[in-house]
């Protein structure tokens, strides 16, 4: 009798480990996820303040959101100008996709904050020309908008939104217009 229970024993403790093992690798995290996948119910205005429930925020009233306020990374952008080559004086149009840091998949669903989804801040470097401005959403995710800059130099474009279930952003490149040169 007992030569019959060893094998049976070999065959469960088997199993146990082969369970451990799965239970282990289970618990890594995958490639490409986000450091912390915690999420909160979390005010789109003043990201510091996070509930375990929905509800509102005490400071300004908005209704908290479901994110992830503790992951903290940036979220690439595909930024372009069409034309590529910005001129004062002339109108061109500001291109906007939105990845994930995580996945690399596009973004197209975002909260709306101070009642708009996308808040874009044009700033010149001299601090002479400042522009808030909300561009549009695209059916293909794109944000775009049209802008004419005053005068050549430096120009800082600030991206502020909040995607959903995602930490607010506040990201942007820099723009340099290039003079028109005339020789007479």
């Amino acid at each position: 009798m007992a030569s019959r229970t060893l094998p049976a024993m070999l065959v469960v403790l088997l199993l146990l480990a082969c369970s451990a093992s799965i239970a282990f690798f289970q618990t890594l995290p995958q490639q490409g996820s986000a450091p912390d996948q915690e999420t909160a119910w979390v005010c789109p205005m003043h990201p510091d303040y996070t509930m375990d429930v929905t509800g509102k925020c005490p400071r300004c009233g908005m209704d908290l959101v479901r994110a992830a306020p503790f992951d903290v990374r940036d979220y690439p952008f595909d930024f372009r100008t069409v034309p590529a080559v910005v001129k004062p004086g002339q109108k061109f149009q500001m291109r906007f996709k939105i990845f994930h840091p995580g996945t690399g998949e596009q973004v197209k669903k975002f909260e709306v904050v101070h009642e708009k989804q996308y808040h874009l801040f044009v700033i010149s470097q001299d601090m002479e020309y400042f522009q808030h401005i909300h561009p549009e959403e695209q059916p293909d995710g794109t944000w775009t908008i049209d802008v004419t800059l005053p005068k050549p130099g430096y120009y800082k474009i600030l991206s502020d939104f909040m995607p959903s279930g995602g930490a607010p952003q506040f990201i942007g490149p820099l723009v340099t217009t290039t003079a028109v040169l005339r020789f007479s």
